[in-house]
């Protein structure tokens, strides 16, 4: 009873996040294919295909055909089997995002129960349903590569660029012409239309980047769609922890002031990765994913002004600039970043799946101003703060069809400020702190 409780709280929950979200592209692959006697070419009708360690499958028809609706994209082992035949294993199926992936099965008849074939799955040259220029990257990508980010991935592709202000370019376009979604629910910052969360490549399971020819379900595109698809939990209990330490080193110190001191804990990063099984729920799972971040900064300044420090000018005389300052040095472009992710797999009937997702990112920082280098409280904190409520709904409604159903809110803070003031605020110059004054010509 307190499940179905639960269940009717969050079907309530998900009728009032159905804001105005378009429709979108598919998070789900699909399996298609055609099964057939190895002796004489003739399709096997009544053949039982499933995806193993998933609640998917189909039975071919009279002709031998086959479709496996709603698959989430990675590798997978797909078996056929029928009585009479070996049972056939086919190993490292890769399935991808809005996309058909094609497989045959040739079965041989057999006398003794149980025989098994183990064979591995290639992946075809041409995708006949194809219709745009599109580019994948899975999760071994991301582990044989150095990367931080998806988009630093992405720029390696074909088609893509990085402009001077650290922004993609997808085809000669504007950073602000992509479209960014995550599990096909757009995740883009309103204010600049540039990506709006700080997505962990330890939570991403695919990202598609489409760069070309875009299908009637795209709106708000104009150069390049990118859709990231994010991990679901694992069956077994797993943990991840990953520790980052280093500094920025350099000998041009003409250039970049005291870059040849190395500092091991200047930068410091830590991940925390979560996923199992949810006891109390059959078929639950759950993936969390966490990270913090803290980086010193690598361009200096000296702090010999206060950013209440002002200049005096007298008839006949040299100007004077009050210096209030303890001659530190400060470091220019310290950041800090703040990331929670956390994924809810339910799944309350085997052709049905809920999933909620919680985002939060949180960030501090400063940027560097040569204009500020002797006085460095002079610049601007930024401060950005964003959290995000996802709710999918999928269920499987015959061998052909199925549906989904998706909404999110977000809400999104963002401050930038010299100093933070208690409103009303009131000025007395006797608050001035002593100064020496430093003639200026």
């Amino acid at each position: 009873m307190n499940r179905f409780r639960v269940l009717k709280l969050l079907a309530g929950f998900a009728v009032l996040m159905l804001l105005a979200v378009p429709g979108r592209a598919d998070t789900r692959g699909k399996i298609a294919g055609y099964i057939h006697d190895v002796s004489d070419g003739s399709p096997i009708p009544g053949v039982n295909v499933y995806v193993k360690g998933e609640q998917f499958g189909s039975i071919t028809d009279q002709n031998g055909f086959y479709n496996v609706l709603n698959v989430p994209p990675g590798i997978h082992t797909v078996v056929a089997s029928f009585i009479g035949y070996k049972t056939v294993i086919m190993n490292e199926v890769p399935v991808v995002s809005d996309q058909t992936t094609p497989l045959d099965f040739s079965l041989e008849t057999t006398i003794l129960e149980g025989e098994e074939v183990n064979v591995t799955a290639q992946r075809r040259l041409v995708q006949a349903d194809r219709t745009s220029s599109k580019t994948t990257v899975t999760m071994a990508d991301f582990k044989a590569l150095p990367t931080e980010s998806f988009q630093g991935l992405l720029n390696t592709k074909a088609g893509v660029t990085v402009g001077a202000d650290g922004g993609m370019h997808v085809r000669g376009g504007r950073a602000s012409e992509v479209l960014y979604m995550m599990d096909g629910i757009p995740v883009v910052n309103p204010f600049g239309n540039t990506l709006g969360i700080n997505i962990p490549t330890n939570m991403i399971s695919e990202v598609s980047l489409v760069s070309g020819t875009f299908n009637a379900e795209y709106g708000k595109a104009m150069s390049g769609i990118v859709n990231v698809i994010t991990r679901e939990g694992t069956r077994e209990f797993s943990s991840e922890v990953m520790i980052q330490s280093g500094d920025m080193f350099s000998n041009n110190t003409h250039v970049f002031q005291d870059a040849d001191e190395f500092s091991p804990g200047a930068f410091k990063r830590l991940d925390l990765n979560l996923s199992g099984p949810l006891p109390f729920l059959p078929g639950g799972s759950f993936i969390i994913s966490s990270m913090l971040k803290d980086y010193a900064g690598w361009l200096y300044g000296w702090k010999e002004h206060n950013t209440y420090d002002y200049a005096i000018f007298e008839a006949g005389s040299e100007a004077k600039m009050l210096m209030t300052g303890d001659s530190s040095r400060v470091e220019m472009n310290p950041r800090k970043d703040q990331s929670l992710m956390a994924k809810l797999t339910l799944k309350p009937w085997p052709s049905a799946k809920l999933t909620y997702q919680f985002k939060t990112d949180n960030s501090f920082y400063q940027s560097y101003t040569h204009v500020w280098k002797f006085n460095p409280d002079g610049r601007y904190k930024n401060e950005n703060n964003r959290y995000l409520h996802a709710l999918h709904y999928s269920q499987t409604l015959s061998e052909n069809t199925y549906f989904t159903i998706k909404g999110a809110i977000e809400t999104s803070r963002s401050e930038q400020y010299v100093h933070k003031l208690d409103m009303p605020f009131i000025w007395d110059e006797n608050d001035l702190p002593g100064g020496s004054f430093e003639d200026k010509d």
